[in-house]
Protein backbone atom coordinates (compact mmCIF):
# COMPACT_ATOMS: atom_id res chain seq x y z
CA UNK A 1 0.00 0.00 0.00
CA UNK A 2 2.79 2.39 0.40
CA UNK A 3 4.10 1.41 -2.61
CA UNK A 4 1.07 2.25 -4.75
CA UNK A 5 0.56 5.88 -2.02
CA UNK A 6 4.51 6.73 -3.60
CA UNK A 7 3.76 6.25 -7.24
CA UNK A 8 0.80 8.01 -6.73
CA UNK A 9 2.36 11.00 -5.02
CA UNK A 10 5.39 11.21 -7.56
CA UNK A 11 3.39 10.50 -10.55
CA UNK A 12 0.18 12.96 -9.78
CA UNK A 13 -2.08 10.41 -10.91
CA UNK A 14 -4.07 7.28 -9.50
CA UNK A 15 -2.09 4.05 -8.96
CA UNK A 16 -4.73 2.85 -11.06
CA UNK A 17 -4.59 4.89 -13.44
CA UNK A 18 -0.51 4.37 -13.48
CA UNK A 19 -0.69 1.02 -14.41
CA UNK A 20 -3.08 1.06 -16.32
CA UNK A 21 -1.33 3.37 -18.74
CA UNK A 22 2.24 2.26 -18.10
CA UNK A 23 1.54 -1.37 -18.19
CA UNK A 24 -1.69 -2.94 -18.92
CA UNK A 25 -2.18 -1.30 -22.15
CA UNK A 26 1.20 -1.40 -23.29
CA UNK A 27 0.63 -5.23 -22.86
CA UNK A 28 -2.98 -5.60 -24.27
CA UNK A 29 -4.42 -6.56 -21.04
CA UNK A 30 -8.05 -5.52 -22.32
CA UNK A 31 -9.76 -7.39 -19.59
CA UNK A 32 -7.74 -6.19 -16.65
CA UNK A 33 -8.73 -3.78 -13.79
CA UNK A 34 -8.82 -2.65 -10.20
CA UNK A 35 -12.15 -2.03 -9.87
CA UNK A 36 -14.73 -5.36 -9.03
CA UNK A 37 -17.94 -3.40 -10.71
CA UNK A 38 -15.68 -3.00 -13.87
CA UNK A 39 -14.87 -6.91 -13.91
CA UNK A 40 -18.59 -7.66 -12.74
CA UNK A 41 -19.86 -5.22 -16.09
CA UNK A 42 -17.91 -7.57 -18.39
CA UNK A 43 -20.03 -10.61 -17.90
CA UNK A 44 -17.37 -12.93 -17.93
CA UNK A 45 -16.79 -13.06 -14.21
CA UNK A 46 -16.50 -15.78 -12.32
CA UNK A 47 -17.16 -15.96 -8.43
CA UNK A 48 -15.67 -17.99 -6.44
CA UNK A 49 -17.29 -20.61 -4.93
CA UNK A 50 -16.73 -22.95 -1.60
CA UNK A 51 -17.22 -26.68 -1.67
CA UNK A 52 -20.15 -26.52 0.56
CA UNK A 53 -21.28 -24.69 -2.72
CA UNK A 54 -21.72 -21.01 -0.85
CA UNK A 55 -20.75 -17.85 -2.91
CA UNK A 56 -17.78 -15.82 -1.59
CA UNK A 57 -17.93 -12.37 -2.42
CA UNK A 58 -15.42 -9.84 -3.30
CA UNK A 59 -13.50 -8.85 -0.68
CA UNK A 60 -13.53 -4.87 -0.96
CA UNK A 61 -15.86 -2.98 -2.73
CA UNK A 62 -15.00 -0.13 -5.15
CA UNK A 63 -14.79 2.62 -2.84
CA UNK A 64 -11.57 1.04 -1.67
CA UNK A 65 -10.23 -0.81 -4.35
CA UNK A 66 -7.92 2.23 -4.22
CA UNK A 67 -6.23 1.65 -0.99
CA UNK A 68 -6.37 -2.13 -2.03
CA UNK A 69 -4.85 -1.64 -5.45
CA UNK A 70 -0.84 -1.74 -5.04
CA UNK A 71 -1.83 -4.94 -2.35
CA UNK A 72 -3.00 -7.24 -5.14
CA UNK A 73 -6.13 -5.87 -5.75
CA UNK A 74 -6.23 -6.49 -9.71
CA UNK A 75 -8.73 -8.48 -10.83
CA UNK A 76 -7.66 -10.53 -14.08
CA UNK A 77 -8.45 -13.09 -16.62
CA UNK A 78 -6.24 -16.43 -17.93
CA UNK A 79 -5.59 -14.75 -21.12
CA UNK A 80 -4.20 -11.27 -19.94
CA UNK A 81 -1.68 -12.82 -17.68
CA UNK A 82 -1.00 -15.10 -20.60
CA UNK A 83 -0.18 -12.07 -22.77
CA UNK A 84 1.87 -10.12 -19.78
CA UNK A 85 4.31 -13.05 -19.46
CA UNK A 86 5.47 -12.97 -23.06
Amino acid sequence: MVGAHLVSQLSNVSYSDFVKTRIFEPLGMSSTTFSPSDAAASGVLTQTWTRGMRRIPFVFPDQTAELFAGAGGIVSNTEDMVRSSR
